[in-house]
């Protein structure tokens, strides 16, 4: 669990680091983590658009920025065969909207995530951490799972990862 969580932050935060992607991923605080029950969040901007309409013939366009947050549980579990993962809403009653937007669980099938630790470990820890031992399945569909709802991530980016 929270050897995925690590990796999982770091592969996000360096993907988005590396090719200039409009993201940030940030760990959750103890109050998050223990009450909201997420691991990491994600936030991002949106660009609204609009025109403003002043009386007769008088048009302004109108550009705002919207900030939106998503907060991750990484759940993982072991695959008895192939790759799976479901990324789902978890409903809160109250509290969480003011530090999040939503929050969605991210449960990854995958018995990867352990032998890519013990990789890194064996290799005598070399820098990258153990995340640069995942595949690039696994790793392409960690980063379509977690920026769907958030934004367009162009196909260049995926084809370069390793």
């Amino acid at each position: 669990g929270f050897v995925a969580e690590i990796m999982v932050k770091e592969f996000l935060a360096r993907v988005a680091d590396n090719f200039s992607l409009k993201f940030k991923v940030a760990n959750a605080n103890i109050v998050e983590d223990n009450i909201y029950k997420y691991d990491f969040k994600i936030r991002t901007q949106k660009k609204v658009r609009g025109v403003d309409v002043e009386g007769e013939g008088s048009e302004a366009q109108d550009t705002k920025t919207k900030t939106i947050r998503f907060g991750f549980q990484l759940k993982t579990r072991s695959a008895k065969r192939g790759l799976g993962q479901i990324l789902k809403p978890r409903r809160y009653t109250k509290g969480v909207a003011e530090i999040v937007d939503e929050v969605l669980i991210l449960t990854i099938r995958t018995n990867e995530i352990d032998k890519a630790f013990k990789k890194w470990l064996d290799q005598d820890r070399p820098s990258g951490g153990p995340e640069q031992f995942l595949s690039p399945e696994l790793k392409k569909a960690i980063l379509k799972a977690v920026t769907e709802k958030l934004l367009d991530v162009p196909q260049e980016v995926f084809d370069k990862i390793e």
